[in-house]
């Protein structure tokens, strides 16, 4: 007996415990009920990410170095020494560079986002 198919060919794969829960999970989350609906949608349709942003890194040290010569002019303040200008746009450059690497990220994220 033939049965009336849209789709004629049946594809398998095994999960485990684990990957079973995170499927229905990730279903119900979807509002999507149906597991061969959901698993034929995520298979044609989803995204599988794999970030590789190295400004992340960058962003990371950047952070650092600022938290570190924030506080070397704290400790210079704090023992009786003066706050120069050059210290304030030193901290402004690490500043400005963070944000600058920031937007990097996030105008990445929003080209993803809207499939650029």
């Amino acid at each position: 007996m033939a049965l009336n198919r849209e789709r004629e060919i049946q594809v398998k794969f095994f999960v485990n415990d684990e990957e079973l829960k995170c499927i229905e999970l990730r279903m119900k989350i979807s509002g999507i009920s149906n597991r061969s609906h959901f698993l034929r949608k995520m298979a044609l349709s989803g995204y599988i990410l794999q970030l590789q942003l190295p400004e992340i890194n960058r962003l990371l040290m950047l952070m650092s170095n600022t938290t570190s010569n924030l506080n070397q002019i704290s400790r210079k303040v704090n023992s009786g020494g003066n706050l120069l200008g050059a210290d304030i746009d030193y901290l402004r450059q690490d500043y400005d560079r963070i944000w600058n690497m920031l937007n990097e990220i996030l105008i990445k994220m929003m080209d993803f986002k809207n499939g650029i």
